[in-house]
Order: structure tokens, then sequence, then C-alpha cells
């Protein structure tokens, strides 16, 4: 056999032998990974069982509080209070629909804040059509 093609056929088995490796190596480190941990959820007024879990880090604008809602960009002390004195909401969409606040600002918030519903909520909104 002729020296450069043993050599070729050496050298095309270490390259082989490096990229099993550093693919074997990729894997056990994406798979060492710890998992990003769930943020905590808020609970839901005392007395009342989730029906609707909010995801993420959203605001659930049924139950947050005057500084949670401010926390979101663009919601001021006083669209704050007119959230809170508007509860439930049906969807997050009624925020523009019951004129609380106006598209251009929905259209900044809609991906930050969320509508989660309690039996209370779902009674007041839905009225004798709301499951027991």
């Amino acid at each position: 056999m002729n020296r450069s093609i043993a050599r070729n056929i050496v050298e095309s088995g270490l390259v082989a032998v490096v990229l099993a490796v550093s693919v074997g190596m990729a894997q056990a480190q994406t798979q060492a990974e710890p998992a990003p941990s769930a943020p905590a959820v808020p609970q839901a007024q005392k007395g009342h069982r989730n029906l609707m879990a909010p995801a993420g880090n959203l605001v659930d604008i049924n139950h947050a509080s005057r500084t949670e809602l401010k926390s979101v960009p663009g919601i001021t002390t006083a669209l704050a209070g007119r959230i809170m004195a508007n509860r439930p909401f049906g969807s997050k969409a009624q925020l523009v629909s019951r004129e609380i606040i106006s598209a251009e600002l929905y259209g900044r918030i809609k991906n930050r804040v969320t509508v989660r519903f309690t039996k209370k909520d779902l009674k007041e909104l839905l009225g004798d059509k709301a499951p027991k």
C-alpha cells in the first residue's frame, strides 16, 4: 500500500474519532444543563380556586395588586385603578373594548398580561351559565 494512501486513511480515522467525541460531549452537556425553574405563580384571592393559571411572568389583570399592575410598562397608577375598578375581565382585549386603555397601549402590553378566572369571576361574567 502506498504510504500516502495509508496516511490518508489514518487521518480520516482520526477525524472521525474527533467528530464522534465532540458530538458525544455536546449531547452530554445539553442533557446535563438544568431546566429553568418555573416562576412563582401568584395565589388567587383567598377562598377561590384557580381555574386558569397564568403563564410565565404575566400579570393577571383580574387579581393583580395596584403595584403589580404598575409593574407593566405603560400602566400608571390611574390606569391600575381603572383596571381594578372594572374587574372581572373575560379577556385581556376587554381592556380596550371597555375603554380602560387605548388600543396603542394594549398593543404594547398584550404580551405582558393575562386573565385568570376564579369561580367567583365566572359567576360575575356568566351569571347562571357559570359552571358549579
